[in-house]
């Protein structure tokens, strides 16, 4: 690591950074390295990094870079004269959004294809499924399901009318339909009819 000084070396040291087994040097790149022995990675590079060259040292610029801060590695390092070349993620998987990596998942990457991994073997076990397109993250899936399940309440709403609608109707035509009583010479006669004929009968033995 190099530019490590300042008020960069005041908060690593508070993380550790001097545990982390790596050399760390307070002058910049540009004071240890040779221009033609340097190549920046960025995300906002046209040109992908195929074979890695081990006489080259790369430069992973994302300690000062955020997606709030476009072309930050791209802009640093041409005012520089430093060619820029970015990691062949796209060649292999389809991100979400951004090209943007953590700098642990460029230097695993980047560790992973110089002990002799391929670059689709190390990007598929090194990139985040959070960070691929398809991905569904928790509070998506959380949306998803609180929508499934307020159309499926006024799905059911819907019925529940529909069905009332329907007994109402039903008990309506059964109130309104005179009660119809068979008789033995397979007439139908109302209930009136009946309570007249017993009327009549009941006159005719009392006389």
């Amino acid at each position: 690591m190099t530019g490590y000084g300042g008020k960069l070396k005041e908060q690593l040291v508070k993380v550790g950074a001097e545990n982390w087994g790596m050399k760390l040097m307070e002058k910049h790149y540009l004071d240890y390295f040779g221009k033609d022995q340097l190549v920046y990675l960025t995300g906002d590079a046209t040109e992908d990094l195929i074979e890695i060259d081990k006489n080259t040292h790369y430069i992973i610029g994302g300690l000062v870079d955020h997606n709030r801060l476009k072309f930050a590695t791209l802009n640093q390092a041409q005012s520089e004269g430093l060619r820029v070349i970015r990691l062949p993620i796209s060649q292999h998987i389809a991100l979400k959004s951004s090209t943007i990596l953590s700098v642990n998942h460029v230097f695993e990457l980047m560790l992973k294809v110089s002990n002799g991994d391929s670059w689709g073997d190390a990007v598929k076990s090194t990139i985040p499924e959070r960070k691929r397109e398809g991905h569904v993250g928790l509070r998506e899936k959380t949306r998803q399901n609180k929508a499934k399940r307020e159309e499926q309440k006024e799905d059911g709403d819907d019925d529940d009318e529909e069905d009332e609608s329907g007994d109402e109707g039903e008990e309506g035509d059964e109130n309104n339909e005179e009660e119809k009583i068979p008789v033995e010479n397979n007439d139908v006669q109302t209930t009136e009819q009946v309570n007249e004929d017993k009327k009549i009968d009941i006159e005719k033995t009392s006389e």
